[in-house]
């Protein structure tokens, strides 16, 4: 009976860790048996009456842990399942972006043909930075109509222009 529960145990070995699992026992019996001769605490016999119980232990205990270790990291990842039915990407935040001022090699403009007036009143109120204050309002509309002829904007309108540049990671 031991026999046929060992060739049960080789069998599920085989299926369960392929033909990998023969190759480890018979490492694991040129490596043991020798040293068990060598230096047993008890002596025992090799080929004895229990060997066939001790293979069938180790082989289906190792094929216990290996099934109990898949089981137990499918069971610990079930609670993740749902990540997979969210859309993460969906609701990740818009990209955001730096936009800088420069001359050249903008790409976003805003229109600020309703807020020009007020604009033109703040930028007034430095009066020692502009040595010709009378000069500011049409280099301003003139600066401002070009930025918004190079961003598509109708005629007539005032435009500020700003290189954007992305930040965000996702």
């Amino acid at each position: 009976m031991a026999l046929l529960t060992f060739l049960c145990a080789v069998a599920a070995a085989l299926v369960v860790r392929g033909p990998g699992a023969v190759v480890g026992v018979v490492v694991l019996a040129a490596v043991f048996v020798p040293l068990e001769r060598c230096v047993a605490l008890h002596r025992i016999r090799v080929l004895r009456r229990g060997l066939l119980a001790d293979l069938t232990h180790l082989l289906l205990n190792a094929t216990i842990v290996a099934v109990l270790t898949i089981v137990g990291v499918v069971v610990s990842t079930a609670p993740l399942w749902w990540v997979r039915a969210v859309d993460v990407e969906g609701r990740l935040p818009a990209p955001a972006s730096v936009a800088l001022t420069t001359h050249g090699d903008s790409n976003r403009f805003v229109d600020v043909t309703e807020v020009f007036d007020r604009k033109l009143a703040a930028l007034l109120c430095h009066e020692s930075q502009h040595s010709d204050p009378a000069r500011m309002e049409p280099l301003l509309r003139n600066w401002g109509a070009a930025n918004a002829e190079a961003g598509g904007l109708p005629d007539g309108r005032i435009a500020e222009a700003f290189r954007a540049i992305d930040v965000n990671p996702f």
